[in-house]
């Protein structure tokens, strides 16, 4: 049977585990490349450029730079911000689970951001009135409907009044002139 053996530092005399792991954690250090004096580079005289530290001459500013810079202060352009606003969202979702038909167009540039907010309420105002007449004609469309299924259901009631009514009044014409037959009779 084989036996397994163990190994631990403490056992070696003399330190000389410790040596052994000294030389395997040196070895890749020491087999690296060194730099030799003769390979070095010799320092050159430094010029410096514009910017402080920076070791080549910058070039003189190009003259789209010059003017660029001059505009720099300017203003000049448009500065397009898109308006959100969750009272609007909430209103056209709002809407269209009211059953409005909701349209939805491009956007509008205003001159100010006051404008399009100013504008924005008004839409929420004018989508939350439609919202409103839409659930009073959707509550008078119910009730209509409401009344027309009870019409219904009582025309259907007459029509099954109406047709026993005539089936009597056949039944009746039938009696009355066997009776008066009998009568003669």
């Amino acid at each position: 049977m084989e036996q397994k053996q163990r190994f631990s530092i403490r056992k070696f005399k003399n330190g000389v585990g410790s040596a052994l792991l000294l030389s395997l954690l040196l070895a890749p250090i020491a087999l690296q490349t060194t730099v030799l004096a003769q390979d070095a580079e010799s320092p050159t005289q430094q010029q410096l450029g514009n910017a402080t530290n920076y070791t080549a001459a910058q070039a003189d500013p190009s003259e789209e730079y010059l003017a660029l810079e001059k505009l720099a202060n300017t203003s000049q352009g448009e500065i397009i911000n898109q308006i959100t606003s969750t009272e609007l969202t909430a209103a056209i979702s709002e809407a269209k689970n009211a059953g409005v038909k909701v349209t939805v167009d491009k956007g509008v540039n205003f001159e100010s951001l006051e404008a399009g907010q100013a504008d924005y309420a008004n839409q929420v105002t004018a989508v939350k009135t439609i919202i409103d007449k839409q659930v009073a004609a959707q509550k008078t469309y119910e009730e209509a409907e409401k009344k027309y299924q009870a019409y219904l259901v009582a025309e259907a009631q007459y029509e099954k009044d109406n047709t026993a009514y005539q089936a009597y009044l056949t039944a009746k014409a039938e009696y009355d002139k066997a009776f008066a037959s009998y009568q003669e009779a």
